[in-house]
């Protein structure tokens, strides 16, 4: 192989293709090593591969991306998976959901209600501790109340769900009745609530919600504003609704009338949000990392080249090293052969030569 480019050097073809070299090379005679360009070329490996590494990072782990489109699921169906503890029993409670048409429907059988101690729910939640303390007829006496849970499919076009005393369903008369009742109370703890499959990261507003009260016929409302949601990602594609508590209220206003218990009215958003991993094709990851080597590489030639440039000038003007230069050459030292300068001892007459000749030590 080396013959053979020896031999093309040495014709007019070779000498042309030789003048195109865009990779003219150096004798290593004429290369100079430096501590500073030793310790920029650890500088410069340390951050290629850091830069190498985020790169890489990038393009198997990409970040999410979110953006909205209209929503194509207007008036479609969604579940909804309740799990809520109510310190009243299940037997004086109801559960209706109500659609924006006008229709209402009873849950009592699609849902799941089992008695259950809720003293001993609300005192596990660290927040309820210190509010627990201050009740002390609600901490010295067991109330049993009721766990509701189970999943039912509601219009996404908004609606309303509610957990009310049985005696309401039952109608004026029976709304009076149910307010004679002192044993209703709704403090409540609301261990889940959400409108579809849970994805990574995602987060229900509604878990962990609680509220304690001491006066039993309480109202309270949850204002929710429902929005479509489409994950995608390798090899995962779901599709599923999130939803933000927009309000709160549990004191009714003046002139205000409503049933006691609670209601959770939920809205539908007409925009769906698109949450997709973004990742970029194997060509324009190579492209990337030939980006990153050739600029760092430029950059910091660039850079150690004007350091080194300004340290020399700055040695020159300011005169360093070169009174130490002078006094070892006085000394007998060359700067330039780096030993002691020939010195003649003595001159010694040769008469076989006929003339003289200088020995040095």
């Amino acid at each position: 192989m080396d013959e053979m480019l020896s031999k093309m050097e040495d014709t007019r073809v070779g000498s042309l293709v030789k003048n195109l070299d865009a990779f003219p090379k150096v004798d290593t005679a004429y290369l100079q090593r430096t501590s500073s360009g030793g310790l920029f070329t650890i500088l410069t490996v340390g951050l290629l591969g850091t830069l190498m590494c985020a790169e890489l990072f990038h393009y198997l782990l990409p970040p999410l991306q979110q953006y909205y489109v209209v929503d194509p699921t207007i008036g479609y169906r969604v579940p909804l998976e309740l799990d809520i503890s109510i310190a009243t029993e299940c037997e004086k409670m109801v559960v209706l959901q109500s659609d924006e048409a006008g229709g209402t429907r009873i849950l009592n059988d699609e849902l799941e209600a089992y008695p259950e101690n809720f003293g001993s729910v609300r005192t596990a939640v660290g927040d309820w501790a210190d509010q627990v303390m201050k009740h002390k007829s609600l901490e010295e006496e067991e109330i049993y109340g009721c766990r509701i849970r189970g999943r039912i499919d509601v219009s996404n076009s908004g609606g309303r769900l509610m957990i009310l005393p049985i005696t309401v369903a039952m109608g004026q008369l029976g709304a009076l009745l149910s307010r004679l009742d002192e044993s209703v109370n709704f403090s409540h703890y609301v261990h889940h609530l959400s409108f579809g499959t849970t994805y990574p990261g995602m987060k229900n507003p509604m878990n962990g919600i609680n509220q304690l009260t001491m006066r039993p016929h309480e109202h309270f409302t949850y204002f929710l504003s429902i929005i479509s949601t489409s994950y995608k990602t390798a090899g995962r594609n779901i599709q599923t609704n999130q939803y933000a508590l927009n309000g709160f209220k549990s004191q009714l206003g003046a002139g205000e009338v409503d049933d006691p218990g609670l209601f959770f009215n939920y809205s539908h958003e007409p925009l769906a949000l698109v949450i997709t991993h973004e990742s970029i094709n194997f060509v324009s990851f190579l492209i990337h990392l030939v980006g990153i080597i050739g600029g760092v590489y430029t950059c910091t030639g660039i850079i150690h080249q004007i350091i080194h440039t300004a340290w020399s000038r700055l040695v020159k003007l300011v005169g360093w090293g070169q009174r130490k230069d002078a006094k070892r050459f006085d000394a007998g030292w060359s700067p330039v052969m780096g030993q002691d300068r020939p010195r003649i001892v003595k001159t010694i007459t040769l008469s076989e030569c006929g003339e003289d000749k200088a020995f040095l030590a």
